[in-house]
């Protein structure tokens, strides 16, 4: 054996257990006296042979990188960015599962393809942001742009993120989601 992948060369190994032992094979190279090691993450298993699975950056993916995924097809790929552009960015992996229509099953199937390196997140002034633009945002929508906007026509502007918390129909859940996304830039003093 010379690397990793020539584990699947063994007559009678089956998917199954070569893809099980993968990540623990070590390959000593002799002539450097190194250790080989397989690459961070495992391709798929086809006929003897291991091919590398292209892991994407889910914020700067096109519709082509999600097509290229298993289980999405057009129009998926096209509500997975349009949420993305709705947020503003995604800061969690996890929140690829939340698009309309995704399965839970697929997003299994491709959440070890997926990269969400720190990037910079589109973000609303909560203070200057309108009814309209707040309700586009996926976790505001109709009511809590309301309930925002009467916040801040009652107490005036809001001072710090945590003052998002005084407004009674947010709950603890949209608001950890929320705070990735809400800038507060106070414009009168």
């Amino acid at each position: 054996f010379y690397k990793a992948e020539d584990l699947s060369k063994i007559y009678g190994i089956s998917r199954k257990d070569y893809e099980r032992l993968y990540p623990y094979v070590r390959i000593e190279n002799r002539a450097r006296g190194k250790m080989a090691s397989p690459p961070t993450k495992m391709g798929k298993f086809e006929s003897g042979k291991m091919t590398k699975v292209k892991i994407i950056n889910i914020n700067e993916a096109d519709t082509s990188d999600w097509i290229a995924l298993p289980g999405i097809g057009s129009k998926l790929a096209n509500r997975i960015i349009n949420f993305r552009n709705k947020l503003g960015g995604f800061y969690s992996i996890e929140q690829v599962a939340e698009t309309f229509g995704l399965a839970d099953s697929v997003f299994q199937k491709i959440r070890e393809r997926l990269s969400c390196p720190a990037t910079e997140l589109r973000k609303l002034n909560i203070n200057t942001a309108g009814f309209d633009e707040l309700r586009a945002h996926p976790y505001v929508g109709y009511r809590l742009a309301n309930a925002f906007l009467q916040y801040r026509r009652q107490h005036g502007e809001f001072k710090n993120i945590g003052d998002l918390q005084q407004v009674m129909l947010l709950n603890e859940k949209t608001y950890r989601k929320l705070e990735h996304y809400i800038l507060v830039e106070v414009v009168h003093e």
